[in-house]
């Protein structure tokens, strides 16, 4: 087995090392736990050799591709040329000290590589180029803080919006258009024809109607739906019974629809509700300007039924549901959103599937120096550094095993009181911050480190009372900016759409028709400076909703196919309480006049009377007075 001058090697990867630093045992075989280094060399088709751990801690990770060319270059060894983006390292022949053909293996590709050695007689010298698509090696410096720590990056967005709307229910429809009420009430009529239901018909005033009245029920609530309709007066809602019939509510809810099963795609669990969802990811980027401050995280709606995309976070107050990526603003405005399907095996990156989602989430803010919050789950180095590339600057808290040996660069947390902190920032300006709370905590940003620190109180458990403790500019803003998306969840808490439904499609689309409501809310009071609770925002919206359906006067003869639904005013049918019915007094017939005498009350009388008792103000015969009246 051949092997290379530890010489050689120092000076092609630009590396000053000591002798008793480096050691490059001849014939060695790689290890199962040395992977990143056996890729490394891998790539460069030359043997496979051991090295020190502590030697290429800094380079193992680096994808590089080796490609032979034929052009002469000088044969000295300490020739190397190196470009910049990518970094272009011209490495000249190697000597072997057989010409034997070399076998690599790789462990991302199966199938072994044979590299045959050139023999004396060539006419030219082989020349391996490495290209290696990363910046110069990352080193951390203890103690140093973000270059970033007295001047952030100013934000380049603009909030030259201009709105023409002026109310509640306008605003709405910016968020939640025109256009895709007719699309959900197409596919409603078509899933009720290809299900034997032809004679089902919906309009797109009645849609409206319809969703009106679900939006009334959010802050209307009764345990079972059909107490809105019921008959005791106490209990009916005219509102909403007067709008629309119970019978009427149950059919559109039945076949109420959202894609065709030609819109089906391979691969995407979510197509049935898919077209709402691409609407409503556009309309959320148009409707609103990018703020400055920015968060990511999950969130979760709530669903218990059948499905192979429910997920169980136990940490979440509701533990089952679909899980959904969003990025928010301070004030709670989702700006963009994506729904949660696993993790694409066929489909990786250097990233990691919750990485590329944290990209996809970013796709439109770009070059616009904005500040991402987001929390442990989302942030690693390869993530932080293309988001900076992208003119988006970065702070989360950290998981430090995803940063390695930065441990060595931090100083103990059982060295430092409570309030006290230690950073360590990269050549590349990545700072990571370590501070002492109750417990430790770790942040990782590429624009705020340690300083400037402020005050915060917190509670001391040894003394009963709160004390004033020191905090980190990292913390501060992490905790003044994180918690957008957590914001949006409590808004739609306060009247979420509670009824049950087996289809889950129904429940993703009423969540974010919360969402668009919350969103149109949060853009009402910006522009127009209308502090309105979100209460009576949805109940303006709600109202206008329903006033679609209304009509003053009833069309004669059969109704046609794009006729309007017209509900039919059932008669009121009054009940008097038992407590006056049996109190024995002042109970005495009286006559009125109608053209349609109702039935007698009386369980016992099934004859129709122009009578009704005068303080129960029930229909009742003279003669069925005193039964009527009488417990029994």
């Amino acid at each position: 087995m051949s092997k290379l001058n530890e010489h050689t090697i120092a000076d092609l990867l630009d590396f000053e090392m000591d002798e008793d630093e480096m050691s490059i045992p001849s014939g060695s075989e790689f290890s199962d736990q040395e992977e990143d280094e056996e890729h490394f060399f891998s790539e460069f088709d030359v043997p496979n050799y051991n090295t020190d751990n502590n030697c290429f801690d800094d380079i193992m990770d680096w994808p590089v591709e080796c490609v032979e060319n034929t052009d002469v270059l000088p044969t000295s060894t300490n020739n190397i040329h190196v470009d910049q983006n990518p970094i272009i390292i011209s490495v000249p022949h190697i000597s072997l000290l057989d010409n034997s053909p070399v076998k690599t293996r790789s462990k991302r590709n199966s199938a072994n590589s044979t590299v045959s050695t050139p023999s004396s007689s060539d006419q030219t010298t082989p020349v391996f180029h490495t290209t290696v698509n990363f910046d110069t090696p990352r080193t951390w410096i203890s103690g140093k803080d973000n270059d970033f720590c007295e001047n952030p990056p100013p934000f380049l967005g603009d909030n030259n919006m201009s709105y023409e709307c002026e109310t509640p229910f306008e605003f709405f429809m910016k968020i939640f258009p025109e256009k895709l009420f007719m699309k959900i009430a197409m596919e409603s009529n078509i899933y009720a024809a290809n299900n034997n239901r032809s004679n089902f018909k919906l309009t797109v005033n009645e849609l409206k109607t319809y969703l009106g009245l679900n939006i009334a029920m959010t802050y209307l609530r009764y345990p079972q739906l059909r107490m809105y309709w019921s008959s005791v007066e106490g209990i009916k809602i005219p509102f909403i019974a007067d709008n629309m019939t119970n019978n009427r509510f149950e059919e559109i809810k039945r076949n109420l629809h959202f894609a065709s099963d030609e819109e089906r795609v391979k691969g995407d669990g979510y197509w049935r509700v898919r077209p709402v969802l691409d609407i409503l990811h556009q309309t959320f980027h148009e409707a609103n300007d990018n703020s400055e401050h920015q968060a990511i995280d999950e969130m979760m709606i709530p669903f218990k039924g059948r499905n192979s995309l429910k997920q169980y976070l136990r940490n979440k107050p509701k533990k089952w549901g679909f899980k959904v990526w969003a990025r928010a603003g301070v004030s709670g405005y989702i700006y963009c959103f994506e729904m949660y399907q696993g993790s694409d095996k066929s489909k990786r990156s250097k990233f990691g599937p919750i990485g590329d989602s944290v990209l996809r989430l970013c796709h439109d803010i770009h070059n616009l120096n904005i500040k991402l919050f987001m929390d442990n789950l989302f942030t690693s180095l390869p993530l932080l550094t293309e988001l900076r590339n992208n003119g988006i600057f970065v702070l989360g808290t950290l998981r430090l095993n995803r940063v390695k040996n930065i441990q060595s660069y931090l100083v103990a947390g059982k060295l430092l009181p409570r309030g006290a902190s230690s950073v360590a920032t990269s050549n590349d300006n990545i700072s990571v911050v370590r501070w002492v709370d109750n417990k430790e905590v770790h942040t990782i940003s590429t624009y705020a480190g340690a300083l400037p620190e402020d005050e915060t109180k917190r509670f001391d458990r040894k003394t009963k009372q709160f004390i004033q403790v020191s905090r980190p500019f990292s913390v501060q803003q992490y905790n003044m900016f994180m918690g957008g998306v957590d914001m949006m969840d409590r808004m739609i808490s306060h009247y979420a759409h509670l009824f049950k439904n087996k289809k889950w499609y129904h429940r993703i689309f009423f969540h974010f028709l919360n969402v668009s409501i919350v969103n149109a809310w949060i853009i009402y009071k910006k522009k127009t400076n209308n502090n309105m609770s979100l209460l009576n925002f949805k109940a303006e919206i709600a109202t206008s909703l329903i006033a679609f359906n209304k009509t003053t006067s009833k069309k004669r003869g059969r109704p046609g196919a794009t006729d309007e639904y017209i509900p039919l005013k059932k008669r009121v049918v009054t009940k008097t309480s038992n407590v006056i019915r049996y109190d024995g007094s002042n109970h005495y017939p009286k006559k009125v006049s109608t053209n349609h005498p109702p039935r007698c009350h009386d369980a016992d009388c099934k004859r129709r009377t122009r009578y009704i008792c005068c303080k129960c103000q029930e229909p009742v015969c003279p003669e069925c007075m005193e039964n009527f009246h009488t417990k029994k």
